[in-house]
């Protein structure tokens, strides 16, 4: 242990601060696990990112002996990505530093780091909700309506998924009989944060699902059997230009210090294939207007 006096310097040193925020930020970003990080812009010049989503070229065909093999062109579309600076700056008096309640610093350094994850999440969701599979639920979301969205995969083999809830749609799915809590005994959680699964789909709750005003736009992401693939493209990537930096400034006019971090980069949609977006109705009023209109029965003349 260092003898001597703490100083401000030391409380407050860039490298020790930045170190402590790697993890945290990519922790706090609940699609993390389920997005391919790509660090290949790393150090490379330009500032925008295409992306090719490749379209399948169907199955195969059958052909008799010597027969000519039939080929198919390989098709893609392009979508361009412009990679983003994400910033966030906190200003702390010496005051606040030498004998703030609660180590200031420390709640300083958590709180760019949530920042920072809350705003590229944000994308995330953004990136996601672009999906073009759309499934239009009927009311609340439900049993019913998260198996009929799973079917736009059209899978002929279960695969692992994962649907993002909202927090307020948590009580209509815990009260669905199909639903299977993640408390319960025997349950194997795969996901950090999963809080139980239904129709075979584990469920996480984001605060960050949009909505469109009638319906929450929840998310449905078919897992890659291996992130670490290249060939197995996962629905969601987040493209790296440069890691979390955390740089400190002293304003010796106002006996203060700045800390500001950035982090370049931004996620993407990745693979069409891999993404249904299921809509859901907001509240029970909603589901109810969204019905039909009733029609009267038709009068009887005597």
């Amino acid at each position: 242990m260092a003898a001597g006096n703490t100083m401000l310097a030391q409380m407050l040193d860039p490298q020790v601060l930045q170190d402590m925020l790697f993890g945290k930020i990519e922790n706090a970003i609940r699609f993390t696990p389920f997005a391919k990080i790509d660090t290949t812009l790393v150090g490379q010049p330009g500032s925008k990112v295409t992306v090719p989503v490749w379209d399948y070229i169907g199955k195969a065909e059958v052909t008799g002996e010597l027969q000519q093999v039939i080929y198919t062109q390989m098709g893609y579309t392009d979508a361009e990505y412009t990679i983003k600076k994400y910033t966030k700056g906190v200003l702390l008096s010496d005051e606040a530093v030498l004998s703030g309640f609660g180590n200031p610093v420390g709640q300083a350094n958590y709180q760019l780091g949530l920042s920072i994850a809350d705003a590229i999440e944000a994308d995330c969701v953004t990136a996601l909700g672009t999906a073009t599979q759309q499934f239009a639920g009927t009311g609340l979301i439900n049993h019913l309506n998260v198996v009929k969205a799973i079917d736009v995969f059209e899978e002929e083999v279960m695969n692992n998924k994962v649907i993002f809830v909202h927090p307020k749609q948590l009580s209509q799915l815990r009260v669905d009989s199909q639903f299977i809590s993640a408390t319960e005994a025997g349950y194997q959680t795969m996901i950090t944060g999963e809080i139980g699964m239904i129709a075979g789909v584990r469920i996480i709750a984001s605060r960050r699902v949009e909505d469109d005003g009638t319906n929450y736009l929840n998310p449905i992401l078919l897992l890659t059997a291996n992130m670490e693939t290249e060939d197995d493209i996962p629905a969601l990537t987040i493209y790296l230009k440069r890691d979390v930096m955390l740089e400190t400034s002293r304003d010796v006019d106002i006996q203060g210090t700045k800390i500001v971090v950035n982090k370049h980069g931004m996620p993407a949609l990745t693979n069409q294939t891999r993404v249904v977006v299921l809509k859901s109705a907001m509240t029970a009023t909603t589901a109810k207007n969204a019905e039909p209109p009733k029609t009267d029965p038709p009068k009887i003349e005597v």
